[in-house]
């Protein structure tokens, strides 16, 4: 991966961290806007009951506020209900990057379990075939017509070696 790859991931990252942050500052704002509008629909509820014995025109006003108020509130709903699938999105998208990259690891992990284990079957086997020589090795039994001829073979060969003339090298005297 290339340092522009490892930048622009970097920064893919942060971009999906502001992204994130932002939403939820702004799902927070919206909450703080509704319990606003829940103390305004109170105050009006209040208001209109107040008016309705001396001021009927008042309460009116009232009660076509509190309706405003509970529109709005219904609209803050509404798009603090979008903000939130979005984030329920985002975050689907990061567990689906994070699933796969514990898939990837998952892969290689096996593809390493894998290589271990062929040579761990290979030790073995290297070990039993070490084994069975071995095993082998003390049943030979020569005859001693066979290390009679062993004998003369390693006597011929050391004739052979020490009769062999070297030619001989001038030799430098120092000066």
């Amino acid at each position: 991966m290339s340092s522009l790859d490892l930048f622009l991931a970097s920064n893919k990252g942060d971009k999906f961290d502001k992204t994130v942050a932002k939403l939820k500052e702004i799902i927070d704002s919206i909450e703080e806007k509704i319990d606003y509008l829940n103390q305004r629909i109170d105050e009006e509820k209040d208001q209109a009951v107040n008016n309705s014995k001396n001021n009927k025109n008042a309460a009116k006003l009232n009660v076509k506020r509190k309706i405003f108020y509970e529109k709005q509130m219904e609209k803050l709903y509404n798009d603090s209900m979008k903000l939130d699938h979005i984030l329920m999105i985002l975050d689907s998208q990061t567990n689906l990057e994070i699933y796969e990259a514990l898939q990837s690891s998952y892969r290689t992990q096996y593809c390493v379990n894998n290589d271990i284990t062929l040579e761990i079957e290979e030790i073995i086997i290297k070990y039993e075939d070490g084994y069975e020589i071995q095993e082998f090795i003390p049943d030979i039994q020569f005859d001693e017509d066979e290390i009679e001829d062993l004998e003369e073979l390693i006597v011929q060969i050391e004739d052979d070696f020490f009769d062999t003339v070297f030619p001989s090298l001038p030799i430098i005297q120092n000066t």
